[in-house]
């Protein structure tokens, strides 16, 4: 047979703890305070997340500015460019205008003094 032995315990409930009140206390407030501290670093990293963005954004500007700086230093060499070809070129027409006058003088005056030699010549002749 089976013999059954029966023993008394006593049952203590171990899901509390007792603590004197001020320890308790100060628990509690630790546990509020650290609520708060997460509160506020979520706070923080928002506003970190968000100062960074800005940051990148005002950088794409200054870039994009640089940029158009570039481009406008470019134009402006490239307009230099085309002052100094144009001066060249007006330079070089404004010399072959010269020419060209000094030979319509040139041909005038010969064909002047090929016509007073040709009349010369006929009332010579006649």
């Amino acid at each position: 047979m089976f013999s059954l032995t029966v023993s008394s315990q006593v049952v203590t409930d171990t899901n509390f703890i007792k603590l004197p009140t001020p320890v308790a206390r100060q628990i509690a407030l630790d546990l509020v305070d650290g609520d708060r501290a997460k509160v506020e670093l979520m706070s923080t990293q928002e506003l970190l997340s968000l100062t960074e963005q800005h940051s990148y954004i005002k950088d794409t500007v200054i870039n994009n500015y640089a940029i158009k700086i570039n481009a406008y230093e470019n134009q402006i060499s490239l307009y230099n460019e085309k002052e100094k070809i144009y001066i060249l070129n007006l330079k070089k027409i404004e010399s072959k205008n010269k020419r060209l006058k000094f030979q319509n003088k040139l041909i005038k005056t010969t064909g002047l003094t090929v016509l007073v030699i040709a009349a010369s010549l006929l009332i010579i002749l006649k």
